[in-house]
């Protein structure tokens, strides 16, 4: 796995189109700045009943007219590719896209969506609520659903994988090293590796002072190594000074636990950086 290489690839970004702070032209010449071979943009997908997630019909058919101008007038110095990060609960169907990560950032509950993600009062009151303050339920459902990902999303990457235990940088909610936690973890592991899927090695919580580790973990890491299964990069950047934050040291992370190559997206579909 040559860094060199292996850094120069960054497909998980938002701009300031969906939730983020830079334009895609901003961030396309930041990455040409920085060297990079590819950038690859993964705006959110629509979820109606949550109208203020995922891009409207408008930002839709600007991200498509604006990727296609953005490769006319860069893209003899950087290859630019557009994305999807589609969440399970989307409503539109991922068509027209490079690539699709997809994600699960809400469980349903009760016929409600709820966050995995927020502070540490809200999803105290969502496990309380919802799961009679069980939060191994919470858990479980979380897996259940990351497993039927590839099925609902016909995604090609799975996205932050265990996103769901960020909830602990805030306060221990649960231990990662519980083996009823694990159990839901490596089940999971095992169905999505059967589908031949790519996990990504978001390193957005990598950077967080509270966190201090990517997504998937340490743990995961190790098991999707031993499995030989396929794995990508990402900054999940939502602006362009976030372009490959945490790069080197997941790369290096990655390297230490024998995965020999990462994989990339080229004009001809998947491919991989070799060591």
């Amino acid at each position: 796995m040559r860094n060199e290489g292996f850094l120069k690839y960054d497909l998980h970004t938002h701009t300031s189109l969906c939730g983020g702070r830079d334009t895609h032209e901003q961030m396309v010449r930041e990455a040409i700045k920085r060297g990079m071979h590819s950038i690859g943009f993964s705006e959110h997908s629509r979820i109606s009943v949550l109208p203020n997630r995922g891009m409207r019909q408008e930002d839709e058919d600007f991200y498509r007219k604006e990727i296609e101008r953005l490769r006319i007038v860069y893209g003899d110095q950087i290859r630019i590719f557009r994305g999807i990060e589609q969440d399970y609960y989307s409503d539109l169907p991922p068509l027209g896209y490079d690539y699709v990560i997809g994600s699960v950032h809400y469980l349903r509950v009760d016929g409600i969506l709820c966050p995995v993600t927020g502070t540490a009062e809200e999803i105290r009151a969502i496990v309380k609520k919802h799961f009679g303050g069980d939060v191994f339920a919470f858990l479980r459902l979380y897996y259940q659903t990351v497993v039927d990902l590839p099925r609902k999303t016909a995604c090609d990457v799975i996205g932050h994988f265990d996103l769901i235990a960020n909830i602990n940088a805030q306060e221990p909610f649960f231990r990662e090293s519980d083996r009823f936690y694990l159990g839901y973890v490596f089940k999971a592991l095992d169905a999505l590796i059967e589908q031949d899927v790519i996990f990504e090695v978001n390193t957005k919580a990598l950077v967080d002072p509270c966190r201090r580790m990517p997504n998937p973990s340490l743990s995961v890491l190790q098991y999707l190594s031993a499995a030989s299964a396929k794995i990508m990069l990402s900054s999940d950047a939502a602006s362009s000074d976030e372009l490959m934050r945490g790069f080197t040291q997941a790369a290096h992370l990655c390297k230490t636990l024998g995965f020999g190559s990462a994989a990339i997206y080229t004009e001809n579909g998947w491919g991989r950086v070799r060591r």
